[in-house]
């Protein structure tokens, strides 16, 4: 298990002197296996915020992870196939995020959908 400031503290050193901030909500520890894939849907946002902005994450149910931004440049490809569950038909070093999201929460039998819109994209899992 991860302590919420243990993964705070990373996301900080993480994003430090970034166009990228985080927003870590929540509070209970977290297992390090459900925290790899939140880095994951990190990674995955980071790519559709060209200029940055801010990442949250949240869980309830579900995690929850939200980039925005003013300007969202999100990769069709990778993010409609990540809604079905699928790696991008284009696999390359750049988006390899989404295929490993894909497939890990795949393997586990957890629902996984992903929306863009003008100024945010999110992914639940």
């Amino acid at each position: 298990m991860l302590a919420s400031s243990e993964t705070r503290a990373f996301l900080a050193g993480l994003t430090q002197g970034s166009r990228l901030t985080t927003d870590w909500q929540l509070r209970e520890p977290q297992s390090r296996h459900d925290v790899r894939l939140g880095f994951l849907a990190l990674q995955c946002c980071e790519t559709a915020l060209p200029y940055g902005g801010t990442v949250t994450f949240s869980r309830d149910d579900h995690w929850c992870v939200t980039g925005r931004a003013e300007t969202v440049n999100a990769d069709p490809d990778a993010w409609d196939n990540l809604d079905l569950g699928l790696p991008p038909r284009a696999l390359v070093a750049s988006n390899v995020q989404f295929a490993l999201l894909a497939e890990l929460t795949s393997q586990e039998g957890r629902p996984l959908s992903a929306d863009r819109g003008k100024n945010a994209v999110t992914i639940r899992f």
